[in-house]
């Protein structure tokens, strides 16, 4: 328990003090919408693959110093904290699809970070069980 704290805290705290800086699921929908110009659809797989591996390493980064877990103790809590349970057998632009077609399904939500969105759209796809 005091994993997932801890975890939960360094993944968290730093995102409000950085929350005028990020990119909202409107850039981010018109990056991954453009047709055409290979360098903001290159953004937008590139933004999206990086918000999954930076969440799993924010969270897994104070355990990896507590270096007491194991690699698989650390994937098991970093999805419990993240509340995201995908299957070993996910790609890459499986990630990229869910998140582009949550950010199409819900345009009343794109003002929002485009982190927090493409976390919410991996916890609707990968719910853990």
């Amino acid at each position: 328990m005091r994993e997932l704290i801890v975890a939960a805290l360094v993944c968290f705290i730093p995102a409000g003090a950085a929350w005028s800086d990020t990119i909202s699921g409107n850039q981010l929908f018109e990056m991954c919408s453009a047709t055409g110009d290979p360098s903001q659809s290159s953004f937008c797989v590139g933004f999206i693959l990086g918000t999954v591996e930076g969440l799993k390493l924010g969270i897994a980064w104070p355990m990896m110093l507590m270096g007491d877990k194991t690699t698989d103790e650390i994937n098991k809590t970093s999805e419990k904290v993240l509340m995201v349970c995908a299957a070993p057998e996910v790609v890459s632009g499986q990630y990229v699809g869910v998140a582009i077609k949550y950010l199409s399904e819900h345009p009343e939500t794109r003002h929002n970070s485009a982190r927090m969105l493409i976390l919410e759209s991996f916890q609707q796809a990968f719910p853990c069980k």
